[in-house]
């Protein structure tokens, strides 16, 4: 017959740890098959008998801990798909919100990898825009001599110059806003998902069969 027992999720999470532990250590402290010689008892027990009936009550012990470890995983992953919770202004699944939180450090990565693309082509641009402006002066001394090489045909050069040879920044993401956007929208959800995850834990009731 079987036996249905209600409990909160947060019950559920912690009675997960424990038979994690408590199957682990059965099944590390039991030997289920073994060999004799003669008429001597196996080494891990006194007789014959003693050592068939404690494999035999272990693994039923075993199964018994695992059946219920599935029925309560499985009743702890249904309601995971269809209960909500409220983070950041945004409403997720219970589940969508447990992986978004472990799969964060991809977000991170696109924002290290927008950072260091936009701080290395501004660096870029810097610094060709100043090679530019060295051969600028080069030629501007050659061609309008050094005491007009800041005036009006200067300037005109300058124009000139530049059109042909500024560097520009190809920044078709707008990254700077997609930085600052990914960042707070990363530090809303982490900072508010364990505590609505921990509150519907807490609340949300299953009812586990096995």
């Amino acid at each position: 017959m079987a036996t249905t027992e209600r409990m909160t999720i947060t019950k559920a999470l912690s009675e997960l740890k424990l038979l994690d532990k408590r199957v682990t250590k059965l099944l590390d402290d039991t030997t289920f098959v073994t060999l004799v010689v003669g008429s001597d008892p196996p080494r891990e027990a006194r007789s014959l008998a003693e050592f068939t009936a404690r494999a035999q009550a272990n693994y039923q012990a075993a199964r018994d801990l695992l059946r219920r470890r599935a029925a309560i995983k499985g009743a702890l992953v249904q309601s995971n798909a269809r209960t909500t919770v409220q983070v950041a202004d945004r409403t997720y699944v219970v589940a969508e919100a447990i992986e978004r939180k472990s799969s964060v450090s991809y977000e991170r990565h696109l924002i290290t990898r927008l950072r260091l693309d936009l701080g290395r082509a501004q660096a870029e641009v810097e610094r060709e825009q100043e090679r530019a402006r060295s051969r600028l002066d080069t030629q501007a001394q050659a061609l309008l001599g050094k005491e007009n090489a800041r005036g009006a045909e200067y300037d005109a050069l300058y124009q000139a110059f530049m059109a042909r040879n500024a560097p520009k920044l190809v920044d078709p993401l707008g990254a700077q806003g997609e930085i600052d956007t990914l960042e707070r929208d990363v530090e809303d959800f982490l900072a508010e998902v364990d505590q609505a995850l921990s509150v519907s834990n807490a609340l949300t009731v299953i009812d586990v069969v096995y």
